[in-house]
């Protein structure tokens, strides 16, 4: 079973953000984002809606108990598998040369 504050540590993470930098995209401290990682405060509906938007999921993933993601990975032959990792690895260097293009906006 995966944890809500896993997943909000996960996204926040894989878009390279610091609890500090996430805090002020979504209205609150970092000592809040760090509140909501280790499951002492769980975020409004409006905060939930900011990570929605932020990291470009959905609320059911965030509040979903389940890892589906990784079941259907595992489920993967070989091949596919190979294939996937590719993908993914392509997709995460995309993502960040986008970040890193992002952030020279904000310097």
């Amino acid at each position: 079973m995966v944890l809500i504050r896993n997943k909000l540590r996960e996204l926040r993470e894989s878009k390279g953000l610091t609890q500090k930098q996430l805090g002020e995209l979504l209205g609150v401290s970092a000592s809040t984002v760090s509140m909501y990682e280790l499951d002492y405060r769980r975020p409004t509906y409006e905060r939930l809606i900011r990570y929605v938007d932020i990291f470009n999921t959905s609320a059911d993933f965030i509040l979903s108990t389940s890892n589906q993601l990784k079941d259907n990975f595992s489920a993967l032959d070989y091949e596919h598998r190979k294939s996937a990792e590719e993908y993914l690895e392509f997709l995460l260097k995309k993502q960040q040369d986008s970040l890193d293009s992002n952030s020279q906006v904000f310097k």
